[in-house]
This record gives C-alpha cells, structure tokens and sequence, in this order.
C-alpha cells in the first residue's frame, strides 16, 4: 500500500480533469479575491467591482456543488478582509465580529454562486443571470431591516465616483446599483458558459446590454441637464 503523497500523485495522474478543475478554481477564486479587495472597502476602484464575482461564476458550473461554494465563500472572505484593519483598529470591533462580518456574508454569497450555477446546469441563461443579482439584493435588503448598521455593508458604495449609475438611486435607491453590479457579470458568464442555445445567449446580451445602456445612459443624460443651485 502506497503511502499518502504516492497516493496523491497517483490520483492525480489518473485522473488530470480533477487538477485542471483545482487549479481553474484556485484561479477563479485568486481572481475574484483580488478584485473584491480592490474594488470595495474605503477607497474602491469602482469599476473593478463590475467584474469581481464573473470568475467564480464562470467555473461555477464546471466543479462539484460544494468546491463552487467554497469557492465563492472564500473569495468573498478573502476580499473582506481590506476592511479588517478599519474595523480592528479605527472603530475597536472585537476580533470575532469581525470574523462573523465576513464570514456571514461570504456564505450568502456562496448561495448566490449555487442558485446561478443550478439555473445554469439547467440551460435557463435568463434565471441564471436574473437570480444572481435579485438573491443579493434581497440579502441587502434584509440585512437593511435587521442591521443596526442599515446599509453600510451594501456594495452600491463602491459606485460612489461611477456618476451616471449612481443616478438610479433617484429612482430604486441603493438597492438599483447592486442589481445592475451583479447583473453584468452574470450575464456575461451566463453567455459564455457552455449551456444553452445561440439564441438563448444572443437575447440575453441584447437584453440586458440594452438594460445596462439605459441606466447609464439615462443616468448620464440627468447629470448634463439637471442644474446645479448656481446653474443658469
């Protein structure tokens, strides 16, 4: 009986899908870690934020239901984590709160992987890219009711130098920048991913390219014309 490390090589040999699927989700979470960190937290670069969870989403539906959970919930964890130093040194939260701040919303997030992923394995495109955004909004929303905090963990704050989106808010508050964060990147992973029909794919892009064009377009056109107090 070989020992454990020769067991290892073994099955890796044997079996060389489970490595490139390891290694594609170790990139996808590297990935989506990064531009999380990068893309909220204190000084965001907004448009990282419109991209951050297309990684995890996209590999989603070529690993097991429970490595796309974990994959997504770390990547989240991961990304929390450029808030820790504000939260450990600047306001004095105990360690273990924290913790639970990051932890609780990385397993929502990973929910929100699966129900994508389902939709996805199922060959319905329009769901997968609709409940991604709407399950995150509800979790937004909810923690609004429930949090003291109300909405400071909503990650409609990272569009705060994004001034034509951030026009909707006139219109949906908050909760319209999210939808549309988490509507581009699973739509584009939906479209690229491998289920579903030419036609499914070619009606969700216009679709929602035309969604997307009118909330920053519209968004646009009310920063031109609306005046200021000192406008004439």
């Amino acid at each position: 009986m070989g020992s454990p490390p020769e067991v290892s090589r073994a099955n890796a040999v044997a079996n060389p899908g489970a490595k490139k699927a390891f290694l594609l989700a170790s990139g996808a979470v590297v990935a989506t870690s990064a531009m999380l960190f990068w893309g909220t937290g204190l000084q965001p670069r907004w448009w990282l934020t419109w991209l951050a969870p297309l990684p995890v989403l996209l590999i989603s539906s070529r690993v097991a239901r429970g490595r796309a959970f974990w994959m997504a919930a770390v990547a989240w964890f991961l990304g929390s984590l450029n808030m820790w130093f504000y939260f450990l040194t600047a306001i004095s939260i105990p360690i273990f709160v924290v913790v639970l701040l990051s932890a609780v919303p990385s397993c929502f997030f990973g929910l929100a992987v699966l129900l994508f992923r389902r939709f996805i394995l199922r060959g319905d495109l329009g769901k997968a890219a609709l409940s991604f955004p709407v399950f995150w909004v509800t979790v937004e929303y909810l923690n609004n009711l429930t949090s003291p905090h109300g909405t400071f963990p909503n990650m409609g704050y990272a569009q705060m130098d994004f001034l034509p989106v951030l026009q909707v808010t006139s219109l949906t508050g908050i909760w319209g920048i999210t939808f549309c964060l988490f509507l581009l990147p699973a739509t584009i992973a939906a479209v690229l991913g491998q289920t579903g029909t030419a036609r499914q794919k070619k009606k969700l892009t216009m679709a929602v390219g035309l969604f997307l064009a009118l909330v920053i377009g519209w968004g646009s056109g009310r920063l031109l014309f609306t005046q200021g107090p000192g406008t004439r």
